[in-house]
């Protein structure tokens, strides 16, 4: 591990053995790795990297090069690759297909990065943060736990197929309606600062927080809607206090009970748009 320490050249060449590599936050220019067939772990970013040489990194499973020059990267020949970090580089096209046990990808801050995730079957977590997203698939990726892609272009996104989503963080895009209802182990809500119209929640047990500031929301339907384990058809009247209007600096407003001024279940938290009519 050689960082912050300002090295412009390094060479690696003999040390054929070597399985971990970090010269993160340096100022290389170049890293050949021809000779280092035995890597698992490269992370070389916050450097003046240009590009990268992966075809003798058969065993790579993690790759960091955010923050470098780095204009095209080939990962084609690292089928074993499970965490990619390319953010901030000028990266356009990505292609993963090879890379099936890729469970982590963070591709944020590339502006009109173009990747196809279909392959990706096993992908856990996205962030997608600030590439000018117009549109997303994740139709093939069910395991997504984590999905960050705020500060795109998206007018529509269908996560009802990702049964495992624990976050969602779609901020300051232009959705107009999005579907929660399928997301049974959904923990935290982001969609600040959409076009929202529509808040669509079921039966989400392990919600906890909704963060829907700065929308278009008419209505929040709760029908049928199980939000930490009560349901809401059956105390919405009794409820003394839903949801008020907000600012992001305000304090998140639980769920209350007249009766004991108790939480309902596991309470969740919500900041909606003023005059937002609950139904």
């Amino acid at each position: 591990q050689i960082n912050q320490c300002g090295i412009t050249s390094l060479d690696v060449s003999k040390n054929i053995k070597l399985t971990n590599l970090n010269v993160a936050n340096n100022a290389l220019t170049t890293l050949d790795l021809s000779n280092n067939e035995q890597l698992v772990s490269i992370s070389c970013g916050l450097n003046k990297i240009s590009s990268i040489d992966l075809s003798n990194q058969t065993n790579l499973t993690d790759l960091y090069i955010s923050d470098t020059f780095i204009d095209n990267i080939d990962v084609s020949m690292c089928p074993a690759l499970n965490s990619l970090v390319i953010s901030r580089t000028n990266i356009t096209k990505l292609d993963t297909s090879k890379n099936e046990a890729l469970a982590w990808i963070d591709i944020s801050a590339n502006p009109n990065i173009s990747f196809d995730l279909s392959n990706n079957k096993e992908l856990c977590a996205l962030y997608a943060i600030s590439c000018s997203l117009k549109s997303l698939d994740l139709s093939n990726n069910t395991k997504i736990e984590n999905l960050q892609i705020s500060a795109n272009e998206l007018k529509s996104i269908d996560v009802t197929g990702l049964p495992k989503l624990n976050t969602l963080i779609v901020n300051d895009n232009y959705l107009e309606s999005l579907d929660l209802s399928k997301n049974v182990n959904l923990s935290s809500v982001q969609c600040q600062r959409n076009k929202l119209k529509e808040l669509v929640l079921g039966n989400n047990p392990a919600l906890s927080s909704v963060d829907a500031y700065d929308n278009q929301i008419a209505t929040i339907d709760f029908t049928g809607t199980i939000i930490g384990g009560a349901n809401l058809d059956a105390v919405i009247e009794d409820c003394v206090l839903i949801c008020v209007g907000g600012s992001p600096e305000s304090d998140h407003i639980p769920f209350q009970h007249p009766s004991n001024d108790s939480y309902i279940g596991d309470s969740i938290a919500l900041i909606v748009d003023a005059g937002a009519e609950l139904k």
